[in-house]
């Protein structure tokens, strides 16, 4: 039987943040601390410029392409 947090660790998860984002740090250390407890579908995009705020259009599909393309 496969527990509930065996589960979330297959789990897509995208995390996106970019160079002007006052807790990017943030993002990354969490990004870093996923990984580091297994979690094998997680995507850091870093946007080069983008503060904190909606991501563009191309940048919030390319979210969704790692967050549904971790589903195939």
């Amino acid at each position: 039987m496969t527990t509930l947090g065996e589960r979330a660790k297959r789990q897509p998860l995208v995390i996106m943040t970019g160079s002007g984002d006052f807790n990017r740090e943030e993002c990354r250390l969490t990004a870093a601390a996923y990984e580091r407890d297994g979690f094998s579908a997680l995507h850091l995009i870093d946007v080069d410029g983008m503060g904190h705020e909606m991501p563009s259009v191309e940048d919030f599909g390319r979210g969704l392409d790692l967050l549904f393309g971790s589903l195939d």
